[in-house]
């Protein structure tokens, strides 16, 4: 079996010809003499289909039989559903396995060899097991010590990057998604992703226009050809047990002839396309609960240098919500196909070079408008010059005049904004709704009007820097083909969702960073607490009791932290789980007093008031979560009320079958006969205007002691029992009232 029976030094490469002349030795039989060849320890790399091939090879089983426990054997392989039971089936020989992704090729290392593929290409997996290796026979082969000492460096490398056999087990058979949001700069790492996500997935959303003229020579054809095939392969085969086909979804831009022969193949594959003339800045493709997006155009046969990967749900919803908005505004390929053919003209499309034709054409269409408006200042002199010709005030009139619906996209200075407040009277204010964009030196120059979902006008600005109207544009294009003016909507939305998302993530990041400094001064100060207190303890015996205290006070706030955390984790996880049981909630109510009037440091400032209804109120509930819901009210109420009273008061209706309106110092809701409400009302601060808003999201606190986690929670908890939480300031001005429903028991309801 030894390949250099002579023990003199060679590299090369085994061709063809020589497994050939060995009877039969291919790649398989050339990398198992290296295998057979290895005394104490072997090193072997090989892609996920090749552990299923070296398990079908008598030999290698036989050889791997034969191991003892003085020789030690590593693979690092593609764990995947494929192959783990054969992964398994290797562990059972004694054999240490590890997982990496995308694994391409083959190499093995003994003692004095080296051998591995020359070239193993990706389309070989769409042949069968067996014809996997005839297509690859080359290999490299060397015992030059130099080279087997590199590779074997280079296989501790991999081997300390690689997950661990037990994990990636673990992770496949329990289909684990960890969360990632990532900017890939490795083009080969791109197309990788590009081409797992459109395999792995069962619903594919794409978004980009491609080169018709390089199309048939990109790899778009063989992958997504292949996989609408496989699709329909699966339905078929899944038709009797009522299975549902999946779907691929398509938009891009389709404006020739020559295109729609190609737009046809894909249609008869089954792939669903639509065409838009302006599709988003960005080309993206979404799968299941994962997107790759790049602002440079997604051609198969170019390399990407940069790309947004992400499967955490905010960006994924965001992508899916920016595709639907568009596919909602796009024409369908079979249409657009026939207007193509036939040259039917779905409206008119004009190009204006007359600057004051094109103020006027401006004017009249903001006038025209019956239902919506929707505009783009891109500049803030663009937003000055529009204030010139008087179209913030035909905006004012058409909202207060027509009820037409206005939205804006414009930078904002100081200037605009005393505008735009001017401009919104507080009884039409609904009626207005403007996202506001930081002025940049940006090169995009173009005013976008749509008006009534049926006309648009865009307008190139010549030079920004001119004040009047007819000296800073250029052309302008006025339509009202549905084409055209949906594909204004499209890019008008997406640029709308967009901003919204921004701010959505900015204010997420900046409440993550606050929360980030607030856990962390909250977990050091009972840390350090109780640290000082444990060694103030071994210095002060006498003084044992006091520490002890101390130290389990400080404790307890430690525990609280971590579990506010862990609960916060279920609940993005939705694996909170309720261990409901029928009790009184008056008794609960009072048992959660005492237990937080022990911690009241100054309690004859601060007083807490509950008058126990005399009746028995029975809630089936989870008795902890319910505690730990008035336990965070009233701790809540503690902080902010230096001194006064908490009243905790508990309703519920008084007559069977009638919903009747409860009036609370100023505060009116229903309550029905099927809930009871508990409310706990302080005489403190109250609420923070700036937090109102987002009150029972996370991270809300203005306090410098807590984590704003506690509201978040309640509300989670609250919602699980299909209840519902609000919270206000109190109308005298003093203080704050929250308050919590619950479902009565089904023998306790009126």
């Amino acid at each position: 079996m030894d390949p250099n029976p002579s023990n003199e030094v060679n590299t090369g490469i085994l061709a063809e010809e020589m497994s050939k002349s060995s009877s039969n030795l291919g790649t398989d039989r050339s990398i198992f003499q290296v295998i057979s060849n290895y005394k104490g320890e072997l090193s072997i790399f090989l892609d996920a289909v090749s552990v299923l091939i070296m398990l079908k090879d008598s030999l290698t089983k036989e050889l791997f039989n034969k191991k003892n426990g003085q020789k030690r054997i590593r693979i690092i392989t593609e764990i995947n559903n494929d192959n783990i039971q054969s992964c398994k089936e290797l562990m059972k020989f004694g054999i240490e396995l590890r997982h990496l992704h995308e694994v391409v090729g083959i190499f093995c290392i003994n003692e004095l060899e080296y051998c591995a593929t020359k070239e193993f290409p990706l389309q070989n997996r769409q042949h069968s097991l067996e014809n996997q290796y005839q297509l690859s026979n080359n290999i490299v082969y060397s015992n030059d010590k130099e080279i087997v000492n590199h590779y074997k460096y280079i296989f501790e490398i991999l081997w300390s990057k690689a997950i661990p056999v037990e994990q990636r087990t673990r992770e496949v058979e329990e289909d684990i998604n960890h969360s990632r949001t990532e900017i890939l700069k490795n083009p080969h790492e791109i197309s990788d992703d590009i081409i797992r996500l459109t395999e792995n997935s069962s619903n594919i959303s794409l978004c980009f226009a491609l080169e018709w003229t390089r199309l048939t020579d990109s790899k778009f054809f063989d992958l997504y050809s292949g996989v609408l095939q496989n699709y329909e392969r699966k339905w078929n085969e899944d038709l009797n047990i009522g299975g549902s086909k999946n779907a691929i979804r398509w938009i891009t831009t389709i404006d020739k002839k020559e295109e729609i022969p190609l737009i046809r193949i894909l249609l008869g594959l089954g792939m669903q396309i639509r065409h838009s003339k302006f599709l988003t800045p960005m080309s993206f493709i979404i799968g299941d609960g994962e997107v790759i997006a790049s602002i440079e155009k997604i051609i198969f046969d170019k390399e990407i240098n940069s790309a947004l990967f992400s499967n955490e749900l905010p960006y994924t919803e965001h992508f899916k919500t920016v595709f639907e908005e568009l596919w909602k505004n796009s024409v369908d390929a079979v249409e657009r196909i026939k207007d193509i053919e036939e040259s039917i003209s779905t409206g008119e499309t004009e190009i204006i070079y007359r600057p004051l034709k094109t103020q006027e054409l401006f004017i009249n269409t903001i006038k025209s408008a019956k239902k919506e408006i929707l505009i783009i200042f891109p500049t803030v002199n663009a937003f000055y010059r529009e204030v010139g010709i008087g179209i913030i005030q035909l905006l004012r009139q058409a909202a207060e005049e027509r009820d037409v619906k206005i939205r804006i996209i414009t930078p904002i200075t100081d200037i605009i904004e005393s505008v735009v407040s001017t401009m919104i009277q507080p009884e039409y204010k609904e009626n207005f709704d403007i996202e506001r964009i930081e002025p940049t030196a940006s090169t995009n120059t173009v005013t976008t009007i749509v008006a009534d979902r049926n006309e648009s006008l865009v307008i190139e600005q010549k030079d920004d820097s001119k004040m009047i109207f007819a000296d800073a544009i250029g052309l302008a294009t006025y339509s009202n083909s549905k084409p055209t003016v949906s594909s204004y909507i499209a890019i008008f939305e997406n640029f709308w969702n967009q901003i919204k998302l921004y701010d959505q993530l900015k204010l997420r990041d900046e409440m993550q960073n606050e929360f980030i400094n607030i856990a962390s001064h909250e977990m050091k100060t009972p840390t350090q607490a109780i640290l000082g207190y444990t060694e103030l303890l071994q210095n002060h015996p006498e003084r044992r009791e006091e520490m002890v205290q101390a130290i389990q006070r400080n404790a307890i706030r430690l525990q609280k932290l971590t579990s506010d955390i862990l609960d916060v984790a279920r609940i993005e996880s939705r694996t909170l789980k309720l261990d409901k049981e029928k009790f009184d909630i008056n008794k609960k109510i009072v048992n959660v007093i005492k237990d937080v009037e022990k911690l009241t440091t100054d309690s004859n400032k601060l007083k807490i008031l509950f008058s126990e209804p005399r009746e028995a109120i029975f809630v089936d509930a989870d008795k902890v979560r319910i505690y730990q819901v008035i336990s965070n009210l009233l701790h809540n109420a503690i902080k902010f009320t230096k001194e006064g009273t908490i009243s905790v008061s508990v309703k519920m209706p008084q007559k069977k079958g009638t919903i009747r309106e409860e009036k609370e110092e100023g505060r009116e809701y229903d309550s029905s006969p099927r809930q009871v409400i508990v409310s706990v009302k302080d005489s403190g601060a109250g609420i923070d205007p700036e937090i109102l808003p987002r009150l029972f999201t996370k991270f809300a606190t203005k306090s410098h002691k807590g984590t704003g986690l506690g509201l978040f929670i309640s509300k989670s908890i609250i919602e699980c029992h299909d209840g519902s939480i609000w919270g206000e300031n109190n109308p005298d001005g003093k203080g704050a009232m929250f308050a919590f429903s619950l479902p009565l028991s089904a023998d306790q309801l009126p």
